[in-house]
């Protein structure tokens, strides 16, 4: 579950990044921009939404979500968020 779900948050990032920093310099090329990362988002989705609505499968869904979760929980607990007062380059 968890890595169906973060591959496929990569892939997003694809659209955020084109989507905040126009301008910037691409080294890689992404082929089939934007249909192809659009397919690869939207085909995990019913892998995950599949999960969920399946009795067989739900358990292993809700404990990805609650070890998502609990990481989440971690890393704002110990600042890893947190922005340096220091920006680099400066």
């Amino acid at each position: 579950f968890g890595a169906v779900l973060f591959e496929t948050l990569a892939v997003v990032s694809i659209f955020v990044f084109r989507w905040h920093r126009a301008e910037a310099e691409r080294p890689y090329r992404c082929p089939g921009y934007p249909l192809v990362p659009a397919l690869y988002v939207i085909l995990p989705a019913f892998i995950v939404v599949n999960m969920f609505l399946h009795k067989d499968t739900i358990v292993e869904a809700l404990a990805g979500v609650g070890f998502i979760a609990l990481g989440a929980v971690v890393y704002g607990s110990l600042g890893l968020g947190r922005r340096s007062p220091c920006e680099p380059g400066k």
